[in-house]
């Protein structure tokens, strides 16, 4: 079996379909990333708008959208219209994704035209964290959506602490009740550790106690304490 950087420079890798790829660390998934984007704007003729890459966190998009845009500048550089050959490193694969594209008869001047043209409108190319594509999303199509035209999506883990710090500070600050009672003579009582149940708490959003809290009951041990 080809591995995955070299099997998305064969004409068998068909991009119009869906294609499902699961790959553990270290495997050239960014490698592919880059090779795949490479082959829609030279081969496919897609601006880089058309083309939506989604990735995980805020360091990831950084070096995503460097390594994207230096493989477009690198193919420039290889077909002769700008720099020095010497200056593309990836000339394997390029010359791979370049050779495919003429076998679609594809010549240099489309080529050029079309890393022209990608390259000038590269600001505007869809590369996002997942959070970052979701917001945008909500925000174009809210309509679409259901969604309030103002939503904002924030991050789960400090509105977590928002909510845990706001509650402690209720419960620390006025005066003792049952819930205080109880909180302090729990072993090692601390914000910190409050935050960790509840994160632990949303990753299970389906979990339900057993049994489920008798309110009545709840009640009346609050009268007995009193």
């Amino acid at each position: 079996m080809k591995p995955l950087s070299d099997l998305v420079m064969t004409p068998a890798f068909e991009i119009s379909d869906t294609n499902l790829i699961e790959a553990s660390a270290g495997t050239g998934k960014t490698y592919s990333i880059e090779t795949l984007f490479l082959r829609m704007v030279i081969t496919e003729g897609l601006s880089v708008q058309e083309i939506l890459v989604v990735t995980f966190t805020e360091a990831a998009t950084k070096e995503l959208r460097e390594r994207l845009r230096s493989i477009l500048e690198k193919c420039r550089a290889l077909i002769g219209t700008t720099g020095s050959k010497d200056a593309a490193s990836d000339d394997a694969r390029i010359k791979s994704i370049l050779k495919l594209s003429r076998d679609n008869g594809i010549d240099a001047e489309i080529q050029n035209r079309r890393l022209k043209r990608a390259l000038l409108d590269f600001d505007q190319s869809s590369i996002f964290t997942i959070h970052g594509f979701c917001q945008r999303t909500l925000n174009e199509f809210a309509f679409e959506c259901g969604h309030d035209f103002d939503t904002e999506l924030i991050s789960g883990d400090n509105l977590l602490r928002e909510i845990c710090t706001d509650w402690w500070r209720r419960i620390s600050y006025k005066e003792h009740n049952l819930t205080s009672d109880m909180m302090l003579k729990e072993e090692n009582p601390s914000l910190e550790r409050l935050v960790a149940l509840a994160e632990e708490a949303a990753k299970r959003p389906m979990a339900k106690r057993v049994p489920q809290p008798d309110e009545g009951i709840i009640g009346e041990v609050a009268r007995q304490i009193e």
